[in-house]
């Protein structure tokens, strides 16, 4: 968003829903210019809300399990060369 400037309408589509809404929420406490429309579609914005076979999967782990077995770190050199 801050590279692309001010006249900016932002569509969130499926798992870039939820991305959106933070960047959203970024510009609005003054990181960047906030678009002038985010619209969503079909984004899972509460996943406890009609949960899928991954959610149900990991409702029942703890922080540590997810944080262990669901981050991974990119390297900072990813898709150079």
């Amino acid at each position: 968003m801050r590279f692309l400037g001010k006249d900016l309408h932002l569509i969130g589509v499926c798992q870039s829903a939820l991305p959106a809404i933070a960047a959203v929420a970024i510009a609005a406490m003054g990181e960047t210019a906030a678009p002038r429309s985010l619209t969503l579609f079909g984004g899972k914005i509460d996943p406890r809300i009609s949960p899928t076979r991954g959610d149900l999967a990991t409702m029942n782990q703890s922080i540590a399990w997810l944080e262990r077995c669901c981050i991974a770190v990119a390297p900072s050199d990813a898709g150079k060369g």
